[in-house]
C-alpha cells in the first residue's frame, strides 16, 4: 500500500467504489506504453471523482498504477484541470445573497437562521461533518426576486427562512446526520 493510501484510507473505506474503478480501468486498452496510456487519464479521473466525490492522493496513486503511468502524470492532471477536486468538499454549499435588494427582503435573517440551525459559530463556514458550508455572496444577480440563495449550483429565488430551514431538515433526515 502506498504512503498516501495509508494516510487518507479512502480506497479501503469504500470497497464498492474501488471495485467499480477497477472495472472501469479493466476495459481500457492499457498497454506497456506510458505515452499511449496518458489518453485514459481524464476519463479515469472523472470516473474516480464520480465514485469518491474527490480524488485524494491514494486514488491518484491507484489510477497511476492501473494505467501504468507515473503518479505525477495523474496528480498533474488533477491540479491542472479545474474540473477535479483533490480534497474533500462540503456536500451542500449554501450561499445567501446579501446584496442591497436581498437585504431589504431579510436575507441577513435567512443567513443567521441557517447558521444557527447547522451549528456554525461566528467565522466558521463549514460544519465539522463537511455536510454544509454557509457563506454570503455580495450579489447573485436576482435583485428583483430576492432574497436569493445559491445551493450548490442552483439559484433559488424568494426564499424564506422556513423554506431554507426545511431544506436543511430534509438534508439532515436524508443523510441521517
Amino acid at each position: 500500500m502506498s504512503e498516501s493510501a495509508a494516510i487518507d484510507g479512502i480506497l479501503d473505506s469504500i470497497p464498492e467504489a474501488k471495485e467499480s474503478l477497477l472495472d472501469f480501468m479493466s476495459v481500457l486498452s492499457v498497454t506497456s506504453d506510458e505515452a499511449e496510456n496518458r489518453k485514459f487519464i481524464k476519463s479515469t479521473l472523472y470516473k474516480a471523482q464520480d465514485l469518491y466525490g474527490y480524488i485524494p492522493g491514494s486514488v491518484q496513486h491507484f489510477i497511476a498504477t492501473g494505467l501504468k503511468i507515473h503518479v505525477t502524470e495523474v496528480s498533474g492532471a488533477v491540479s491542472f484541470f479545474s474540473d477535479f477536486i483533490s480534497e474533500r468538499q462540503e456536500k451542500y454549499k449554501i450561499a445567501v445573497c446579501v446584496g442591497q435588494a436581498c437585504c431589504k427582503h431579510n436575507s441577513v435573517n435567512l443567513y443567521t437562521d441557517v447558521c444557527e440551525k447547522i451549528g456554525l459559530s461566528e467565522g466558521q463556514i463549514t460544519t465539522e461533518d463537511m455536510m454544509f458550508s454557509l457563506k454570503t455572496r455580495s450579489c447573485l444577480g436576482r435583485c428583483g426576486t430576492g432574497p436569493a440563495v445559491l445551493i450548490n449550483k442552483e439559484i433559488r429565488d424568494q426564499v424564506s427562512s422556513d423554506e431554507l430551514l426545511l431544506f436543511v431538515d430534509e438534508v439532515i433526515e436524508k443523510e441521517k446526520i
